[in-house]
This record gives C-alpha cells, sequence and structure tokens, in this order.
C-alpha cells in the first residue's frame, strides 16, 4: 500500500492541494472512504507541516446506529492522538422545515458544519472522502439528470481553494483494501444500500450492467470525460468571470431608481452588455453572479432557473422577477438586471410594479455604437459612430437637430452616456444661447406643457449622468457641439416608439 500513499500526494502535488503549515478539518464520517483518507493524511502530516483536525456530524438519520458512528469516529481520533469535533444536527427536520430532499438537505447541512469547525480552529482547507468511484457515479448521475458542462466535470479536485479531495484519483477497491491492511475497521451505513437513493442504483445496479453489457472499461471512459470536460469548463469559466466583471454595475443604480429603498443587492449587470453575449456565456455569468450573491455557497441552481433569468433579461419587463434558489431573485428594472436576496427588494419589485416615470431617478446606460431598448419607458435609443469629414467641413446633418436625432462631438460626449429624466435644480447650455441656464426655465421657454415635462427623455454624459448632452426633441448642449476641430460624430436617435426609427 506504499504506492497507495504516493500516488496520493502525486495528486496533492498535481492540484495543489496544501501548503507547507496548512491546518486541515477533515470530515469523517466511520466510513471506509473518511477513514483512509484520515489515516493517510496522519502519516504524511510531518512531511506536509500540517495540522489535523477530525470534524464527524451525526445527521440523526440512524437513530443508535449514528450515535454509534459517533462514537467510533471519537475514539478513532483518540487512537490517532488527533483532535474531534463531533455534532449533531436534526436533518430530518431541517429537510422538513426547508423543503430539501434527503442528500440536498444533508448535504447542505453538513457543509455549513464543516465551515463553523474550519472557522472555530482555523483551518485553510477542509479535506473530504471522495473517491474515483464516487466521480463515477456522480457524472453517470448528472448525465441522467440532464447537466450541462459544468455539470459533466462531476467534482472538482479542489473547490473554491478550500476543499480538497486527496483520494479522486482511488478506487473504491484500493481503499478498502487499505482499510483492511492497516486494520481500521470501518463502520458500515445500512443507507447505501438502500434502493430508495438513486446514487445507490447507479451504483449497485445500472454501472453492473453497463460494464457487462456494454462496455467493461465504462468507468474509465466516465472518468476521462470528466477531466477533459472540467478543463474546458475552467477555461469558458475564466471566460464568463472577465464578461461579468465588465457588464457589472454600482449597486447604487437600484437605490438611485428606488430612492434608496433597496438594499443588499449582490449584482447589478448591464442587460445590452448580456444580450451580446452567445448564449453559453449568457448562462454561465447568470450562474456566476447567482454564485457570487450566495457567497460561494450552493442552492441547487438549475437549467431552469437559468432560462429563467435569461428570459427576464431579454424578454422581461420592468419591474418584473423571477424567484431563485436559496432565497434570491432576479428582478429587471429598465437596463439592468439584479440579483439578490430577497429581502433586498422593496415590495413593489415583488409584486412585479412597474415604477412611473416620475418617479425615476436613475439613468440607463446607452451601447455606443449600438441600440438601446428600455421597455419600461416605451423608449428606444440608437447610436452611431462614424468620422468627421477629412476636409474639417461638418457633416450634412451639422448641428440639426428635429424630434428624433441630434449628431454630437464624440470626444466630447466621452465613453459613458446614458439617458434619463430631469434632475431637480439641473442646468445646461441651450445650443446657441449665450451661456447656462435652469432646465426649468428652458421648459417654460419652448412651452413644454407642465405635466409631461419629469416625461421628456434626456440623453446625458458623464459618470454619474451629470452632463446633459441633448434634451431630446429639443436642444443640445452648446459644449457638445460638432466644429471644424470635430474628428469623430456621434450620432443620436432616440423615439418613444420603436416603428419610428430612421
Amino acid at each position: 500500500m506504499g504506492g497507495l500513499e504516493e500516488r496520493v500526494k502525486e495528486t496533492i502535488a498535481r492540484y495543489r492541494m496544501l501548503s507547507r503549515g496548512d491546518k486541515v478539518v477533515v470530515g469523517v464520517s466511520g466510513g471506509p472512504d473518511s477513514l483512509a483518507l484520515t489515516h493517510l493524511l496522519w502519516r504524511v502530516q510531518k512531511e506536509y507541516g500540517m495540522a489535523l483536525h477530525l470534524a464527524h456530524l451525526n445527521h440523526m438519520f440512524r437513530g443508535a446506529e449514528s450515535e454509534a458512528d459517533s462514537r467510533f469516529v471519537a475514539s478513532f481520533a483518540a487512537r490517532l492522538g488527533l483532535p474531534c469535533t463531533v455534532e449533531e444536527v436534526d436533518v430530518p427536520a431541517y429537510i422538513a422545515a426547508h423543503g430539501l430532499s434527503a442528500e440536498a438537505g444533508a448535504r447542505e447541512v453538513r457543509y455549513a458544519f464543516f465551515e463553523r469547525v474550519a472557522a472555530a480552529v482555523g483551518a485553510e482547507k477542509i479535506a473530504l472522502g471522495h473517491h474515483a468511484d464516487d466521480q463515477v457515479e456522480t457524472v453517470l448521475l448528472r448525465i441522467l439528470r440532464g447537466a450541462g458542462m459544468r455539470g459533466l466535470g462531476g467534482m472538482a479536485p479542489v473547490r473554491d481553494g478550500r476543499y480538497i479531495r486527496p483520494l479522486i484519483g482511488v478506487r473504491r477497491a484500493e481503499i478498502e483494501a487499505y482499510c483492511r491492511e492497516h486494520d481500521l475497521q470501518p463502520r458500515l451505513d445500512s443507507t447505501n444500500l438502500s434502493p430508495a437513493y438513486l446514487r445507490n442504483r447507479i451504483r449497485r445496479e445500472l454501472l453492473p450492467f453497463l460494464r457487462a453489457r456494454y462496455n467493461p472499461a465504462v468507468d474509465a471512459s466516465l472518468l476521462q470525460i470528466a477531466e477533459i470536460v472540467r478543463a474546458e469548463d475552467d477555461y469558458m469559466a475564466g471566460e464568463a468571470r472577465k464578461q461579468l466583471d465588465r457588464l457589472r454595475r454600482d449597486p447604487d443604480v437600484l437605490r438611485s431608481i428606488r430612492n434608496g429603498q433597496a438594499q443588499g443587492v449582490a449584482l447589478v449587470i448591464d442587460i445590452a452588455g448580456l444580450a451580446d453575449q452567445p448564449v453559453a456565456l449568457q448562462r454561465r455569468i447568470i450562474r456566476q453572479a447567482f454564485d457570487e450573491g450566495r457567497r460561494g455557497r450552493e442552492a441547487g441552481l438549475e437549467l431552469v432557473h437559468v432560462e429563467a433569468v435569461r428570459r427576464l433579461a431579454l424578454e422581461g419587463r420592468t419591474g418584473e422577477m423571477a424567484t431563485l434558489p436559496g432565497g434570491m431573485v432576479a428582478a429587471r428594472e429598465y437596463g439592468y438586471l439584479y440579483l439578490g436576496a430577497r429581502r433586498g427588494f422593496p415590495e413593489a419589485v415583488e409584486r412585479g410594479k412597474t415604477l412611473s416615470p416620475e418617479a425615476v431617478g436613475g439613468a440607463w446606460p446607452i451601447r455606443i455604437p449600438g441600440r438601446t431598448e428600455i421597455p419600461g419607458l416605451g423608449l428606444v435609443v440608437e447610436a452611431l459612430v462614424a468620422p468627421a469629414p477629412g476636409d474639417g467641413a461638418l457633416p450634412p446633418f451639422g448641428e440639426g437637430i428635429d424630434r428624433e436625432w441630434v449628431a454630437v462631438d464624440r470626444q466630447k460626449v466621452g465613453d459613458q452616456v446614458w439617458v434619463r429624466y430631469r434632475r431637480p435644480g439641473e442646468r445646461f447650455w441651450p445650443l446657441g444661447a449665450a451661456g447656462a441656464r435652469k432646465l426649468k426655465d428652458f421648459f417654460i421657454d419652448a412651452k413644454v406643457p407642465r405635466q409631461v415635462r419629469d416625461r421628456v427623455p434626456i440623453i446625458a454624459a458623464g459618470p454619474r449622468a451629470e452632463q446633459i448632452v441633448w434634451v431630446t426633441g429639443l436642444r443640445i448642449d452648446e459644449r457638445v457641439k460638432i466644429t471644424v476641430e470635430t474628428r469623430e460624430v456621434l450620432r443620436l436617435f432616440c423615439c418613444h416608439t420603436p416603428g419610428a426609427m430612421l
């Protein structure tokens, strides 16, 4: 069995599972996998300079049998001279209270327990006893349930830089042989024999059938699939992370729209930018945003949830919301998609209401170049960029203004362009005027009825949309007009009816 120890050390090195001096919590159920893992790590702990702390959770599924497991693990820890934390949690009650399956409920409680122990003892890593046969069963189970690339990659050897699986390349038969050689005398969990659990039926019925009738090496094939897919999934996850970082917006945008009523917003995503991504990246961006909102805790996000968020973002209306697992929601507010805890969204969003334009205090980003639709406002804004004529002459439309389009100096406007409604007390410099004046006074002179002034879309620039570029249908700002020095022209279209676009 010296070979097994070397292979485990190779796995630790290959996936960089441990750093010298790490403190490691080892999850120990009392079964052969966790006993072999603990014994192997105990034997090499001096080599890695690590400290081990065992953690055992009584799920209270099996009564006296579970209590006997707890006593066994405590005795095993004492035999090795290792500290051990043993707790019990009424998982059946937890499952009933949260409407979870037995497997999902037990997993959620178990990982929360590991995190508590790791925090209490100051551990950097949490070691789990999953092995190669577990990986085979996991991949096949996910195929049956309809998994994507993320699921087909199986269990990662290292997750979140914290959870490690040193036995992931070891077969079950090898582990059982190791336990016999070292007289570890593992406990046997009777639930592992129950046909009530799908994983047990895969292990005891489906895999033997596939080996006998279709492919004797089906285990190796499934492990190879997991390895290949996981590498590709890691690459795609990196690309999705880059796009999510690019598309995220300041959560204060929501608080501005909601007049400070929204709290605890996890993420704000630009919908126009999300729509530009391939479908595969859209789904991954949504998943990563969800994971970030949950702070890395898994909460059963399925494809049906991801697609609900995609439809909400790409086809939904302002104020609509999608309910997600783990107390999360996704809500659409004009050009933004919000993901966060349900409690972070005000009642108006919960009921799917749409705010009236008069109440809106925020701004919605405009794609340049590109087309931006804001269904909640009934607006469409299109931006085109073109070089100015080389001879310095003004374009044919020059400083022309009508009710739908204007042309302005691209450099003077900058990269951050927004559409919004008027703000109290703001000023701008109407084209051709002697200087800046209050927007309110401009509306009065232009004979804009009082009841529609709050509904006139305004194109603005700057980090907080503070500089007025165009009071649509009326006038651009003098400071962004085209001159003989203009090198690039930004042409903007804005209308309330998509069919009226030029």
